[in-house]
């Protein structure tokens, strides 16, 4: 189970342990984590500081990422003396911090009480351990940007202008990173442990015990048999359970690996089918109810509670998964591409008979939510519902308690990327902070804006694409809105707004070249080149490059405003990006020549743009096709007739 998991965050480093014993044991051990967490949330709630779950959780995570993944790129089969010690180093560095949390964190004062030698020796321990799992987990990039993050820190004060600060020695560093409230131990690491690993728990658990499996059939029976079946299906099922799977290679693969080459039998070209899939998992990150970890941290620094958030990103996520089904159906239509033969697909009636329960543990979480419970109660709702539903359906029922062990240990494995991410991030959070660069850059981008939103929306947009590069997307979202959000706030922008913005650009980075990390592990799936389906794949992703930027010139799509504003925002930006599907695909009713596209496009266009006149022009432009379209297709229908 651990090997097939490895395969699906698809990590290079990971190793494949030889020994049964030594694989029983990390799984055992990964078990024991999720268990402790469980513990911690549950029987052991409010009886331990937030510090102390922090520190146990982070050296944890560290502990199973030196067992988990190998030095190099190359297959490790075998466990180095090296990676054993790097384990004990950061069970024995959680240790010492929560026995000295009081005395180096909570009560000391650093400009009086200066840190001692076993304290810089655990503080740069810390900071190796956190270096080395985010290099293996994860990559080099976001390792540069920390390193960079570093080396202003201290070679600032050899800098002029907009980037000059004091500076900070190498023992302030230090306890900046690793004994300060805003380094490592910042916002970032404290929604790892409190809130994401929880709902990472959830998801594993869902998966483990038939939730996903149901929800692919389901998928399967709901749209098989339809224009281009196999696409919709991936559609479906990669955003259900985009939904719960907080990492889109891990929702590629699960999903993927029935739907590719269920679309390639289809008639479907592999890059297409790789593409779609890509695209579909991605967009599970800005589904609710979950949308991973980044919402829970933009909750902690905005201020707006979860839920409410959650339901503001609600009707955008539809677009952006209308604006996918669009185009599957309108390219499966162009190149005749029918649905799956009944015979192939299984009874709607008999999986909802078999595995409709599992609908109940998400509906348990929106009422959780929806009740103000926080964001912990409602994952731990939702992991007890599963467990529950797990027992009663009939095919979960069959080594349940392997499965529950194996959906644990999944959890801890999937958690290491979350909390590797979170503390790096956390590092140059506290830096751009301490030095002052973020609210510098900020004022910069608000001087020279001129008080238009332009240079703020496409500096915050290229950034977080550029960054997104091989980083996940809680790190990019973080490092770009403590240095764009202020500026855009500062030009009238609505803070919630903003951070959409930033979010949805961190989660599409996913899908747009050259480094497409949903698209790369798609194309291996489907043995196609990775760079066709990275560029295919962000034209099929189209909506999530637009939809962002009527958070700030439509806040009726995130249910801002009057009521009747409101409904014709929702309504004219559906309408906008239909067109923009039928434009980028050339068909609609039929074939769509050069200028029915030109003007789709630009109907399109004008209905993103605010103004009801801009509303008017687009519903024009794309009635105009439509009439002209369905004129010309009964034309061809009563020739065909008297033919």
């Amino acid at each position: 189970m651990i090997k097939k998991l490895l395969f699906l965050i698809n990590i290079g480093g990971a190793r494949h342990l030889e020994k049964r014993s030594l694989l029983i044991m990390v799984s055992a051990f990964g078990a024991g984590i999720s268990l402790y967490h469980l513990f911690l949330w549950g029987p052991g709630f409010g009886k331990y500081e937030q510090f102390f779950l922090n520190a146990s959780h982070l050296s944890l995570l560290l502990a199973i990422t030196f067992l988990t993944y190998s030095f190099s790129r190359r297959l490790s089969k075998k466990l180095p003396v090296t990676d054993v010690i790097f384990t004990l180093l950061s069970l024995s560095a959680g240790i010492y911090m929560i026995a000295s949390s009081h005395r180096l964190i909570f009560l000391r004062d650093p400009l009086i009480d200066p840190l001692r030698g076993w304290d810089v020796f655990f503080g740069v321990i810390l900071l190796f351990l956190v270096m080395e799992a985010t290099r293996r987990s994860i990559g080099i990039p976001l390792v540069l940007i920390v390193l960079i993050a570093l080396l202003y820190a201290y070679f600032g004060r050899f800098l002029s202008g907009l980037w000059w600060h004091p500076g900070l020695t190498v023992t302030q560093i230090i306890d900046l990173v690793s004994f300060s409230q805003e380094g490592i131990w910042g916002i970032p690491i404290s929604i790892s442990a409190l809130y994401a690993f929880a709902f990472i728990i959830f998801g594993t658990m869902f998966l483990g015990l038939g939730g996903g499996e149901f929800l692919t059939n389901f998928a399967l029976a709901f749209a098989g048999r339809s224009t281009g079946g196999p696409a919709k299906i991936a559609v479906l099922a990669s955003g259900f359970l985009g939904s719960v799977v907080q990492a889109p290679s891990a929702n590629v693969v699960t999903t993927g690996s029935m739907t590719i080459p269920m679309m390639k039998r289809a008639g479907y070209r592999p890059y297409f089918a790789a593409a779609v899939e890509a695209t579909a998992s991605t967009g599970g990150q800005i589904m609710p109810p979950v949308m991973g970890s980044t919402v829970f941290l933009m909750a902690a620094i905005t201020g707006i509670p979860y839920v409410k958030i959650a339901i503001a990103a609600f009707f955008p996520a539809i677009l952006f998964y209308l604006a996918l089904f669009c185009q599957v159906h309108f390219a499966a239509a162009k190149s005749g591409l029918i649905g799956l033969p009944r015979n192939e697909l299984p009874p709607l009636r008999k999986v909802l008979k078999e595995g409709g329960i599992f609908f109940v543990p998400m509906v348990v979480i929106i009422i959780v939510l929806l009740l103000g419970l926080t964001p912990l109660r409602a994952a731990l709702w939702g992991i007890g519902t599963t467990v529950a539903c797990g027992f009663v359906a009939k095919e979960s029922r069959k080594g349940i308690l392997k499965k529950i062990l194996n959906s644990l240990s999944n959890a801890s494995h999937l958690g290491i990327v979350v909390a590797t991410g979170c503390a790096a991030a956390g590092i140059v959070m506290g830096v751009l902070f301490r030095t002052g660069i973020s609210s510098q850059i900020a004022s910069y981008i608000a001087s020279i804006s001129g008080g238009s939103l332009v240079a703020p929306l496409i500096i915050s947009a290229l950034l977080c694409l550029v960054i997104g590069m091989g980083v996940p997307v809680t790190a990019s979202y973080i490092i770009v809105a403590v240095m764009i959000v202020p500026a855009a706030t500062s030009l009238g922008v609505l803070p919630l707004a903003a951070h959409l913005f930033v979010f949805y650009f961190a989660a599409i980075s996913f899908i747009t070249p050259p480094v497409c990390m949903a698209a790369y592990v798609a194309a291996a799936l489907a043995g196609a080149n990775p760079m066709r389906v990275g560029i295919t794949a962000s034209r099929l992703g189209i909506a999530g490059y637009i939809v962002p930027f009527l958070f700030i010139y439509r806040p009726g799509v995130l249910l801002i405003g009057d009521p009747l504003y409101i409904v014709r925002v929702l309504i004219t930006s559906s309408i906008g990006i239909f067109a923009l599907a039928a434009s980028f695909e050339g068909w609609m009713l039929k074939k769509a020549n050069f200028l029915e596209r030109i003007l789709l496009a630009c109907g399109g266009i004008a209905l993103i743009f605010p103004g009801i006149l801009a509303d008017v022009v687009g519903i024009g432009l794309v009635a105009v096709v439509t009439i002209y379209q369905v004129l010309i297709s009964k034309r061809t229908t009563q020739a065909k007739l008297h033919a």
